[in-house]
């Protein structure tokens, strides 16, 4: 009797040593070493670690937060820039006297040919407004995107560095529809060449 005495005390102090340092009750572990003995060891050993669990729980949480901080810089950072992006295309749009934020896509689905911005003036007028073919705002063609806009003196240094010829299409407020760089009169190209 006096040895099983001292076995269940010694199996009760090694459980409540493991239970403590899984961050379980010492007290009740002992009370089931003492009455259980090797069973209460063996069950001791397999219970999991309530302090591991409760430490990953918080790396978890710390982690979460830390990632929906990101989030919400990202989101204003993203918001800033839309809007600076915004802005810069306000004032783009005022200089070629366009409005980007009312147009739908650049190109029509039936023909794949950009679509013309919108203008309310007549090409004479536009002469006479002073932004004429010499005047920014120049649009042309290359793989069926429409590039620009560009100057009428970048449209020139283009065809004669050969990066777009004469056959590449134009567009300028000047013009009715896309054109084709060689019927461009003010650009003074002829048929035979390039």
């Amino acid at each position: 009797m006096a040895l099983g005495l001292i076995v269940g005390v010694i199996c009760g102090i090694i459980c409540a040593l493991v239970a403590d340092s899984k961050g379980r009750s010492a007290v009740g572990w002992f009370f089931l070493g003492f009455f259980f003995g090797i069973f209460a060891l063996i069950a001791v050993l397999i219970v999991s670690n309530r302090k591991e669990v409760e430490e990953k729980f918080a790396h978890s949480e710390m982690e979460q937060h830390r990632l929906r901080e990101q989030l919400r810089q990202e989101q204003l950072k993203n918001e800033q820039f839309r809007k600076y992006t915004q802005v810069r295309l306000d004032v783009h749009d005022r200089e070629l006297d366009i409005d980007t934020r009312h147009v739908g896509p650049l190109f029509d689905q039936n023909n794949v040919q950009p679509a013309l911005p919108d203008t309310q003036q007549s090409a004479e007028e536009i002469l006479r407004a002073g932004t004429g073919p010499r005047a920014q705002g120049w649009y042309y063609q290359q793989q069926r995107n429409a590039i620009g806009p560009v100057s009428f003196e970048e449209v020139r240094n283009l065809i004669q560095r050969g990066t777009i010829d004469t056959a590449t299409r134009l567009w300028h407020k000047s013009l009715a529809d896309w054109t084709p760089a060689v019927e461009v009169a003010d650009l003074g190209l002829e048929l035979d060449s390039g």
